[in-house]
């Protein structure tokens, strides 16, 4: 009972330091490597990059159409066979997993090269949802699920939890000081 009174305290704490502007922005990603691997074009290698592909290797599997943009699928199709095996797979995704935890720190799930209280607020979420009786670790449903399981353990002790969430706020804070 104590843990969920402090989630939904953080988790309201969080919420309010979201509104609060940030004076970072994103790195550019440089490398050409990566950079392919942005399926959605949306500036950032991250979760929803590997959601895309499980939803692309979903589409194969079972020939109904999940994408719905004929430009992101040939863009999958074209660059998402990662290990190299002639097939589009969940190896693909965990291979593009471990790319995202090379090139991030720990703590960035959205992988913006900020560590902030969006990331907090993800991790928070994400471990909300897990902690309920209908949803399952496995279960990885959005794309930032993927990021927070890749980069979300901030405190490295194999639990990702309200701790990690509250981890990330105080670097967050720690460096707005600064």
């Amino acid at each position: 009972m104590k843990i969920k009174k402090f989630s939904i305290i953080l988790a309201a704490i969080i919420s309010l330091a979201t509104l609060m502007p940030t004076n970072s922005f994103a790195a550019e990603i440089s490398d050409e490597l990566y950079q392919k691997y942005d399926f959605n074009s949306d500036g950032l290698i991250n979760g929803d990059d590997i959601f895309l592909i499980i939803q692309r290797y979903s589409e194969i599997a079972t020939g109904n159409t999940i994408i719905s943009e004929q430009s992101i699928r040939e863009n999958i199709d074209k660059n998402a066979d990662i290990d190299s095996d002639n097939v589009i797979n969940a190896n693909d995704a965990a291979k593009l997993s471990d790319l995202i935890k090379e090139k991030n720190s720990m703590g960035d799930v959205n992988c913006d090269k900020i560590i902030d209280t969006r990331d907090a607020s993800s991790v928070l979420t994400y471990y909300t949802r897990l902690s309920t009786e209908d949803y399952k670790e496995k279960e990885l449903s959005i794309g930032i699920d993927y990021g927070v399981a890749a980069l979300g353990d901030y405190d490295k002790n194999g639990i990702i939890d309200a701790r990690d969430a509250s981890a990330i706020l105080v670097n967050y804070a720690s460096n707005s000081v600064s």
